[in-house]
């Protein structure tokens, strides 16, 4: 599945959307669920820190969209494996099975 994160880019008031590909999951309810350890809110959130240093603005995430159903055009596509690489810390283990 893949999904759209909408960020509010808080100097411009302007919406931005990044793309996360082949997330391991076939509903937005599995995206958010805790239980099932994808995390994608929590990335997601940890991902504004990336987009505020590459993009030198500051960032507030609005919303986690089904991109099948959503046809914005995304400021940038990342696979499911590379957003969780750039999500965890340093020394971290991304998470992947």
């Amino acid at each position: 599945m893949d999904i759209l994160l909408q960020y509010l880019n808080i100097e411009k008031q302007k919406q931005e959307y990044i793309k996360v590909k082949d997330v391991p999951c076939n509903s937005l309810y599995q995206v958010i669920c805790p239980a099932l350890r994808i995390n994608i809110a929590d990335r997601a959130l940890t991902f504004r820190d990336y987009m505020e240093q590459t993009y030198r603005s500051n960032y507030l995430l609005a919303g986690i969209m089904n991109a099948r159903y959503c046809n914005r055009a995304a400021r940038a596509v990342f696979s499911y494996v590379d957003f969780c690489q750039l999500t965890c810390g340093p020394g971290e283990a991304s998470g992947i099975d």
